[in-house]
């Protein structure tokens, strides 16, 4: 790891140097039960304070958890630490329960408030995506408010695509809401598809070690 250093401006000693903070260490892993408080404190304010969830009210740690629990049967929940800190989570859910959607899921990514606009969001959300690719889904889908111009943005710069506008579909802080699919085809559509492989099962084999691996080393360049 390369070290910095910076003169001191009120040294004691003429030429005294201190080291400074060395760069963050970076990773993305899958997340673990005990990760899931620390996840419920990031969404929390997106509930409180913003439009970007619909929802009204923070869960219960015990309900979160075991929302949680019951996406991770099937589908990825990547967080991203700096220097052991979980400063934002990425996951992925059943777009609808009817079997012939299985290829498709709705893809969702929240950052800690203090770490916004720092280029932490979109290897975060590729890694999603390079494992939703493992599990041979095809297509993602991200819901998103609106009015939340900086998440249609950070879709679009992705390569998701607009597809659909619901008009007025949600009511939170005293206004009506519009709400757009965007979708991004991950994969090549088979004529003949195999049933998409539970997270579960992707995790034990070597080729999502060394992926993650792969997307772990890209972070720290």
């Amino acid at each position: 790891m390369d070290i910095y250093f910076k003169k001191v401006d009120k040294a004691v000693l003429p030429n005294t140097y201190v080291m400074e903070d060395p760069i963050p260490r970076k990773r993305i892993r899958l997340a673990t039960i005990a990760d899931f408080s620390a996840i419920r404190a990031i969404y929390a304010p997106y509930i409180t304070d913003t439009t970007v969830t619909f929802e009204y009210e923070v869960p219960s740690e015990e309900d979160f958890e075991q929302r949680l629990v019951v996406i991770a049967q099937t589908y990825p929940i990547l967080i991203l630490e700096l220097d052991d800190e979980i400063v934002g989570y990425a996951y992925s859910s059943v777009f609808k329960p009817r079997s012939a959607y299985q290829w498709t899921a709705e893809t969702v990514i929240y950052l800690h408030k203090n770490h916004l606009n720092k280029g932490l969001g979109k290897p975060l959300y590729l890694a999603l995506i390079e494992v939703l690719k493992l599990q041979r889904i095809c297509q993602a889908i991200g819901v998103v408010t609106s009015e939340n111009q900086a998440s249609i943005d950070f879709h679009e710069r992705l390569g998701f695509v607009r597809k659909a506008k619901l008009d007025k579909v949600g009511f939170k802080f005293g206004k009506w809401l519009d709400v757009l699919w965007m979708q991004f085809q991950i994969a090549e559509l088979s004529s003949n598809p195999q049933p998409i492989i539970p997270i579960n099962d992707i995790a034990k084999t070597d080729e999502f070690k060394s992926l993650l691996a792969e997307i772990n080393r890209n972070l720290s360049l």
